[in-house]
């Protein structure tokens, strides 16, 4: 019986040893070559973002853009009546707009008005004190209307 014993308390003590960790660990913490290993995959994650076409980064940034302005249509059918929510999506609109506003000016002047047509005023209502909500779930859709516009324009070249 006692053999038993010791021979499950050996068997237990070398579990709990090879778990505690060993020298493979140990090294794997302090390896300055995977390190060196990471920073280059950094480099190289940096590197193919510069070799990306400015038209593909452009059009990935209206479809996100996109997505907020749509985020104003979801507001407007859950909680219409939730003025700071609606005051908040249009900060936002406006504060993500003004990243990319520059690039769509520059490379697309034509479908770069269409967009502020209904945009500003979109932006200026949702932003009221007392947004009508009409109005803003139509600038809203006119605004997605003419970011499809632009996006589409953007993958056909």
């Amino acid at each position: 019986m006692k053999r038993l014993q010791l021979l499950n308390f050996i068997l237990i003590l070398g579990l709990f040893l090879g778990a505690c960790g060993s020298e493979e660990n140990q090294e794997n913490k302090n390896d300055p070559e995977q390190s060196q290993n990471e920073s280059e995959s950094g480099q190289q994650d940096d590197q193919e973002s510069e070799d990306r076409d400015p038209d593909e980064d452009l059009s990935s940034e209206i479809e996100n853009f996109r997505g907020t302005v749509e985020s104003m249509e979801t507001t407007l059918d859950q909680s219409s009546d939730d003025v700071e929510t609606l005051n908040e999506n249009g900060k936002t609109i406006e504060e993500e707009w003004d990243m990319i506003e520059k690039k769509v000016e520059e490379q697309y002047p034509e479908h770069y008005e269409k967009v502020e047509e209904s945009l500003y005023p979109l932006i200026n209502e949702a932003q009221k004190e007392q947004p009508d909500v009409e109005k803003v779930d139509e600038l809203t859709q006119a605004t997605i209307d003419s970011l499809k516009d632009l996006q589409n324009t953007i993958d056909k070249q």
